[in-house]
């Protein structure tokens, strides 16, 4: 089940106040994050467009290059900047497909420098359900 349909689900809704509570701390560590972000949060709204193409594609003139689509998701800023992302969003594929994503991300910024410049960098966990098959 994707983080972000677990936030949003009932269970989810009971898991504040000791309901992360795991065996391993990282897992419950992770569950109170997603429910920090889905019951703090504030909302954001995705939309898609272009879709840059790395080399290795035999004939790149077949891929869509406008991946056109959207979703929602809901982001919580820490007091260092540092944010937790819950989102779920559509577009249209490299090969013109429906496909869906939804999941967690993490960025973290440096401190500002020269007039608030920042570096960030970060990761994501997501799952997808693509509705085309390539075959080789």
């Amino acid at each position: 089940m994707p983080l972000a349909a677990f936030a949003a689900s009932p269970e989810a809704a009971n898991a504040g106040g000791g309901q992360c509570d795991y065996k391993c701390d990282w897992m419950s560590s992770a569950c109170e994050c997603v429910m920090r972000v889905a019951h703090d949060g504030t909302w954001d709204l995705y939309l898609t467009g272009y879709g840059w193409h790395i080399d290795g594609f035999d004939n790149r003139s077949e891929l869509n290059p406008w991946s056109y689509g959207g979703g929602a998701g809901k982001h919580w800023t820490d007091a260092d900047g540092n944010e937790d992302i819950l989102f779920v969003f559509a577009f249209s594929n490299s090969h013109h497909n429906f496909e869906p994503i939804g999941g967690y991300a993490r960025q973290w910024y440096t401190k500002p420098v020269l007039s608030g410049l920042q570096a960030g960098g970060g990761y994501f966990i997501g799952i997808t359900a693509r509705s085309d098959v390539v075959h080789c």
